[in-house]
């Protein structure tokens, strides 16, 4: 009966979710549509710039054509479907997924080059369809530079030494780390005190392995209630702790993020007032946590605040 119950209170809560979020009440980015702009600095402000790069060799020959008069040739078939047509899906899809789009962008120029010195009398192509598609050379650097954008195809950034594209290729049940069950028995070894304590140093770091942690959360949500009065002092502390300068992707964001995230599966009742405190947090994350969080709750006060 109580599990009938909170399937229908959840299944209200999430309208009322969809509602906010339709209302501009929730500021969530709905699916995460673009590649998050996380990374070192220098990445974030090079991501940036390419990412306006994009725009402007897209929009360059209609430029060139209507503000000083000079005709833009395309390429033969089925040179142009790779420049500029290729260039342009590589460079749109980057914005999603920089190594995808990126792996798009330089295939399409590199076959557009050697076609070109294949079919065409004069060899070399020059060097405006590398300009054109360089933007979408800048946005693939910046995804192999990103933690982030490895994770999103199940590996783990190779200088962190992991599993490469070799050894996923040759065995797909790899995630990213080759010490998985080692890791994975230590873990399932621990108290629940010390997996809620590992798991916050892990989301802490700069260099965080994204399956190091899944592990320990799913690890602590197995644990089911005996890991909630830990979780809920690592809730108020950090809550406690949040100041003005907490923003987007930092660590305390992953830390706080992740408690949230542990917390869904439980909901304990007297979580409520202090997620719902972290609705308006300038992490995408955060915000996501704790909106899922309190639809999935099943109890009255969270859809008061919803």
């Amino acid at each position: 009966m109580r599990k009938a119950a909170r399937l229908k209170a959840t299944q209200s809560l999430h309208g009322c979710y969809r509602a906010a979020i339709g209302h501009g009440r929730l500021s969530i980015r709905k699916a995460m549509s673009l590649a998050p702009n996380s990374g070192p600095r220098p990445i974030r402000i090079l991501r940036w710039f390419a990412r306006a790069g994009t725009v402007l060799s897209v929009a360059s020959p209609f430029i060139l054509k209507h503000a000083w008069g000079i005709p833009t040739v395309l390429p033969e078939m089925p040179m142009h479907v790779l420049f500029p047509v290729g260039v342009v899906i590589g460079m749109a899809q980057a914005w999603r997924s920089e190594l995808g789009g990126g792996a798009i962008t330089l295939a399409s120029i590199l076959l557009f080059y050697l076609l070109h010195a294949v079919w065409e009398p004069g060899g070399f192509a020059g060097i405006w369809p590398l300009a054109y598609a360089a933007p979408g050379l800048a946005l693939l650097v910046c995804g192999l530079a990103t933690p982030q954008a490895w994770y999103e195809i199940g590996l783990s950034p190779p200088w962190q030494g992991r599993v490469g594209f070799v050894d996923a290729i040759r065995n797909p049940g790899l995630l990213g780390d080759p010490h998985t069950a080692w890791r994975r028995e230590r873990i399932a070894s621990l108290p629940v005190e010390s997996l809620v304590a590992e798991m916050l140093r892990a989301s802490r770091r700069a260099d965080a392995d994204r399956w190091e942690v899944l592990d320990y959360t799913v690890a602590i949500q197995n644990a089911g209630e005996h890991a909630v009065p830990h979780l809920m002092a690592a809730l108020e502390k950090a809550t406690a702790e949040r100041t003005p300068a907490d923003t987007e992707d930092s660590p305390a964001a992953k830390v706080l993020a992740q408690i949230i995230d542990c917390l869904e599966s439980e909901a304990p009742k007297e979580a409520i007032p202090l997620v719902s405190r972290h609705l308006d947090h300038p992490d995408d994350w955060v915000r996501r946590n704790a909106a899922q969080f309190l639809a999935s709750s099943g109890h009255d006060e969270a859809l008061e605040i919803l």
